[in-house]
Parts: structure tokens; sequence; C-alpha cells
């Protein structure tokens, strides 16, 4: 009875877990941004080249938010940029619930990323996580954390705000949405010192 009885709460949870919300595919779910400096030698230099150098940045990365394990980081994937992969364990209510999520990494640079923050320069750090399990392809299609950064005493030091956002996915779940969107802004944090890390080596 007991064993019945487990089943049949188990089958409740996953039925709400991937209950469909009103809401629209492709709306962007902003994240409260984050201030930093960047002091050091050429600053500005190693933050463009720390950028640039994908697979560094990516090897650096490590997930938080959740039980993670498996992580693996290939230095070119399918979509011809780096991909980190791991196993995501987390509880939903009473019911623990594990996905793969597939990052592909990539950055660029653009002014237009900042115009509400005169004299900034743009960057973006874009997370495409569609090739992910259903569960988190389902809830969020990409993540970005937008750079927006600024030159101060004479070019030794640089001011950056990060904001983190999210594109939800084509099936943003009333239960499920929310947590994945937690676990997403959850690496807002990982990705920041990830740079970081890198922007220290190309400062050595």
């Amino acid at each position: 009875m007991m064993n019945i009885r487990l089943k049949f709460a188990w089958l409740i949870a996953m039925a709400i877990l991937f209950l469909p919300a009103l809401s629209y595919a492709d709306e962007w779910v902003q994240f409260e941004s984050v201030q930093f400096t960047i002091d050091g030698e050429r600053p500005l230099e190693a933050l463009e080249d720390a950028l640039q150098d994908l697979p560094k940045l990516s090897r650096a990365f490590r997930p938080d938010g959740a039980r993670i394990s498996d992580l693996k980081v290939r230095a070119r994937g399918p979509k011809g940029v780096p991909r980190v992969a791991f196993e995501a364990s987390r509880g939903l209510g009473f019911v623990r619930t594990s996905a793969t999520v597939r990052a592909d990494i990539d950055t660029d640079k653009n002014g237009e990323y900042c115009r509400r923050r005169p004299g900034s320069l743009g960057y973006r750090i874009r997370v495409n996580t569609e090739d992910s399990d259903q569960l988190v392809a389902a809830n969020v299609s990409t993540f970005v954390v937008t750079l927006c950064v600024r030159e101060v005493n004479g070019g030794n030091n640089l001011d950056v705000v990060a904001a983190g956002m999210m594109k939800k996915g084509h099936d943003y779940g009333r239960f499920a949405g929310p947590a994945i969107r937690d676990l997403i802004e959850a690496q807002t944090d990982p990705l920041i010192n990830a740079l970081l890390d890198v922007v220290n080596f190309y400062q050595r």
C-alpha cells in the first residue's frame, strides 16, 4: 500500500511539474544586476582577451544552484562553440528531479547592449540551452549576461555592471518554469567568476 501511495504521489508531482503556464514563449526574464571592478595590468585588453578565449572561459565555469555532477566541457561542440554539459539535481516540492543541461557558450561585443549607460562598452556572454533535456529546453532557450564596461582612472580600472537575463522556452511550465529560472539565474555568479579567472590569467 505504501509503494502504491508513493508511486501515485510521484505521478501527481510529475503532472504538476510539466503543467504549462499561460505565458508567451520567447519572453525575457531579467535578473538582478551585479557590479564589480577589474584592476591590474591592461584590464580592458585582458577582459577582451578573456571573452575571446571561449575554451578557457568554458573550462573555468563551475555551475551552481543545484547538486551538480558529470561536468564535461568540449572545446568545440556541435554548434561550433564550446559546450558545457552537466547533470543538475534539485528538489521540486517533495520530489527530487534531475536534468541534463547542455550549454553552448559564445560571446560578442556591441555598444548597443549598453545604450542606457553612456560611455560604456558593451559585451555579452550568451549561453544557448536548447539542446538540453526537455525539462530545461521547454522552460529556457537562452541565457545571457550583458557586461557594461567603463574605463576609469585613465584606463587603469574598469567599472563593470553585469546583468543576466533568460529567454523563456516554448513550453514554460507553471511550476517547473520558476524552478528552472532559479537554476539558470544561479549561473550568473559562476559565469562572472569564470570570466574573472580568465582575466587574471591574461594579466599575469
